[in-house]
């Protein structure tokens, strides 16, 4: 996962069946960003993000940590963890991607854009966009998107969503916030004698909201369609089969890989993101309300919903199991049955977990999260008790019981 998972599913078909046990912790530096990235895991080595003091200035780097007790193994200044493919490691620091093997850097691209790589077959994609061979680094393909010029009266944000792939395309997405700006006025005092230029004023709000989703081919780079839908994407796409999925303003939405069609849309209160998916289920995290809820992902139909007490939630699915971190007002890690949402285990966080945490990453048989505050937690099945005892014997009540209706029957015999 985190990487590995272009898909944006957040599905491992490993299973780690709950209750499940604090393994180790280990400290990755200073407070992070918000929120903090997860883990990158592969060939028993567990890749985190540190943040570390360098003379008078915080420094961002990767640490390579064993993933049986956390132990430091080396440790690479100026860029993130990104993705991992046996022993490589792939880094960047929004201005290059870096190959790391063993600590050592192998090559080095420049890229242009926020987006952190992904890793598709032999693809190594990242920023807006390129995609480089995974192995040398050799650029396979750029694609430059060509949104519409704004006018001289209108003014737009854009900010970009993480990258997705699977079955052979990429989808590049774009939040958009456009205005038409409004005269400032005579009052104002922007325009005087002589200046024929117009002042104008930003508003407070935008006029238009919108995601633009761009498919590309994952082969060519060349765009396949595009769609425009109106609302603000809270999480990346999520590709499961042959659909793309993204959710919004109340609202999740499907699409047809193929050609962009949609295929259906479901309303739901607050806002919307799409965290993962297995092979039957949409799961749907209402951002600033309780909701946790499960859509088919054949008709958008509601499944189940669940009612978390924690905010500021992630989670992962784990074969049948469903996990759930939230913190505020308490941080605790919950476990669903992900075809019916039923509580089926439950734990408290530590007391030093005070912060937003990362999404789960599961590897293997181990969980691990990261927080805010600079740790990485790892949590593997609790051992389960192999020789269970026997039967208790009865409690006084029952013996007592017992000896009265002896009595009863012993006094009845008698009298007869």
């Amino acid at each position: 996962m985190a990487g590995k998972d272009s898909g944006h599913t957040s599905f491992s078909p490993d299973i780690i069946p709950p209750p499940l046990k604090l393994s180790w912790i280990t400290e990755r530096g200073f407070m992070d960003t918000y929120p903090p990235p997860g883990v990158i895991v592969s060939d028993n080595i567990v890749y985190t993000r540190d943040v570390l003091l360098n003379g008078s200035e915080f420094e961002t780097g990767t640490g390579a940590r064993a993933t049986v007790n956390g132990s430091l193994i080396w440790r690479f200044s100026g860029a993130s963890p990104a993705v991992a493919y046996h022993d490589y490691l792939y880094a960047w620091n929004n201005e290059s991607v870096i190959s790391l093997k063993n600590g050592m850097e192998v090559w080095r691209q420049p890229v242009t854009g926020p987006n952190s790589p992904i890793l598709y077959k032999d693809l190594l994609i990242a920023g807006n966009v390129t995609a480089f061979h995974h192995h040398n680094g050799s650029v396979i393909w750029t694609y430059h998107p060509q949104l519409l010029v704004q006018e001289t009266r209108h003014t737009r944000i854009d900010s970009y969503l993480p990258l997705t792939a699977g079955n052979e395309t990429v989808i590049l997405a774009i939040n958009s916030m456009e205005s038409e700006l409004a005269d400032a006025g005579s009052g104002s005092g922007a325009s005087t004698a002589g200046d024929s230029r117009t002042a104008f004023a930003y508003k407070s709000s935008p006029d238009e909201q919108s995601c633009t989703l761009i498919a590309l081919d994952a082969a060519s780079g060349k765009e396949r369609w595009i769609q425009k839908i109106p609302i603000l994407s809270g999480s990346a796409p999520v590709i499961s089969g042959d659909r793309v999925f993204i959710g919004g303003n109340a609202t999740v939405r499907s699409f047809w890989l193929n050609d962009g069609s949609e295929i259906w849309r479901a309303a739901l209160p607050g806002y919307s993101r799409t965290l993962s998916a297995d092979p039957e289920f949409l799961i749907v995290d209402d951002r600033f309300g309780h909701n946790v809820t499960a859509l088919r992902l054949e008709d958008g139909k509601t499944e189940w919903i669940y009612e978390s007490e924690g905010r500021s939630r992630s989670m992962s699915i784990a074969g049948p199991v469903l996990y759930i971190v939230g913190t505020m007002p308490s941080a605790g890690l919950v476990a669903l049955d992900i075809k019916t949402g039923t509580p089926i285990w439950e734990k408290e966080m530590p007391a030093d977990w005070t912060s937003i945490s990362s999404q789960p990453v599961i590897s293997g048989d181990t969980l691990y999260i990261t927080t805010m505050t600079g740790k990485t937690y790892a949590f593997s099945p609790a051992p389960q008790d192999q020789n269970p005892r026997p039967n208790p014997l009865p409690s006084s009540e029952i013996v007592l019981s017992i000896t009265a209706l002896i009595c009863i029957y012993a006094v009845t015999r008698r009298e007869s």
